[in-house]
């Protein structure tokens, strides 16, 4: 071929991308109701909306155009309108939007799972609705059959533990014992369902699904080396969806900053007295140190402050820990430190060290828990007190 014959076959390439890819999603549902809202919206962090329309007596038809293959929310409303204070009760569920034709079934809406179940899980009923297009979507199915049952599984021994936990029902003296039981039983149904993602992704890199999966786990912070960000370049390089792994392949350059065994960085910090010191003066070389940010009006940072009292009394001096507030409100920090009573060292970042504190560690939501080795080398980040707690073991181990 002709080298302006190239050229010319490239701009149309380029030309057919830059117009998407058409879609037709039609439905097929039993008892569902005319005049419903329809909405199709893109698993992308923004909700965007890529089709709306409303559902005819048994079923709905939307079309639009994607770029590329998409993982959505299918998302239906129960009713055409609700009434003031009332709340629609969507139901559907993800998959992958593909070019061409996908076609969505039920054997009734009824059966169709929830977005959102108040105390149970959508989980129960997602086989219920069944959707096929194109191959990226069959990927996704794929992934769904292999994963729906441990992922079921884990839902439910976490419920019991939580129930435990939170219920309010009479305590009994053996109680402290069967509820740590049932958390470490939790704990190990979702180490099994995170295990068998990772085998997923491993064993089927060219699917469109398994890179969403691998960048959901790069938002850990500072989980991955240099090593095992270089080996994610070349497995991926072979994916059906070209633009995701471009996007993949970003993303692993910003992260070199924040890889697993990087050194931490300095903080001008606050003791409770005023008093301005470093974050230097309080990291322990030869110990591992546990670093929790928090803030007062945190609910989820509040709840986790016993597992860290748990860790504390367990491990003593062998851990150094240090609770490093985001208060804005001085007073409300010390009113908070008063009512949890943590017999470790409390800190504060001062407005002036917040930016250089979510540059260095990437704060963007808390509790925030940080785990620095003897060596100085942040080994891991995590907002799960059980994640950490695991980690700290296997380190003293």
């Amino acid at each position: 071929m002709k080298k302006t014959h190239l050229i010319v076959a490239a701009a149309l390439i380029m030309a057919a991308a830059a117009y998407g890819q058409s879609f037709t999603v039609r439905a097929t549902i039993p008892g569902i109701t005319a005049g419903c809202e329809v909405k199709l919206l893109a698993r992308d962090g923004h909700h965007t909306l890529l089709a709306k329309g409303t559902t005819t007596e048994g079923g709905f038809t939307l079309t639009g155009e994607i770029d590329k293959p998409t993982l959505v929310t299918l998302r239906i409303n129960d009713k055409p309108s609700y009434a003031e204070g009332e709340y629609a009760q969507d139901r559907g569920k993800e998959f992958m939007l593909c070019e061409g034709i996908t076609t969505v079934s039920a054997d009734h809406f009824q059966l169709v799972p929830r977005i959102y179940e108040f105390g149970e899980t959508p989980l129960k009923s997602e086989r219920n609705l069944r959707i096929e297009g194109g191959q990226a979507q069959k990927h996704y199915q794929e992934w769904r059959d292999y994963m729906l049952d441990a992922e079921l599984a884990a839902w439910q021994v976490g419920n019991v533990a939580c129930k435990a936990q939170f219920g309010t029902g009479k305590r009994t003296s053996g109680e402290p014992a069967a509820l740590s039981e049932m958390q470490a039983a939790g704990q190990a149904a979702q180490a099994m369902v995170d295990a068998m993602n990772s085998a997923f992704v491993n064993q089927h890199p060219t699917y469109a699904i398994s890179l969403i999966l691998q960048q959901q786990r790069l938002e850990n912070m500072f989980a991955f080396s240099n090593e095992e960000l270089d080996q994610m370049v070349t497995l991926f390089s072979a994916n059906e969806d070209q633009q995701g792994y471009q996007a993949l392949c970003r993303q692993i350059a910003q992260l070199r900053r924040y890889t697993r065994g990087t050194p931490y960085t300095d903080l001008a910090l606050e003791l409770p007295d005023g008093t301005q010191k470093q974050l230097s003066d309080y990291i322990q070389k030869g110990k591992v140190n546990f670093i929790d940010f928090w803030a007062s009006w945190c609910g989820p940072c509040r709840m986790a402050i016993p597992s860290v009292k748990e860790m504390h009394q367990r491990l003593g001096d062998r851990v150094n820990i240090l609770s490093i507030s985001l208060d804005n409100s001085k007073q409300a920090w010390q009113q908070a430190m008063q009512q949890e009573q943590m017999p470790w060292t409390q800190l504060l970042v001062p407005k002036t060290s917040t930016q250089a504190m979510t540059d260095a560690y990437q704060v963007h939501a808390i509790p925030y828990l940080m785990i620095i080795d003897g060596e100085g080398r942040i080994q891991l980040t995590t907002h799960s007190a059980d994640e950490a707690h695991a980690a700290i073991d296997r380190m003293l181990k």
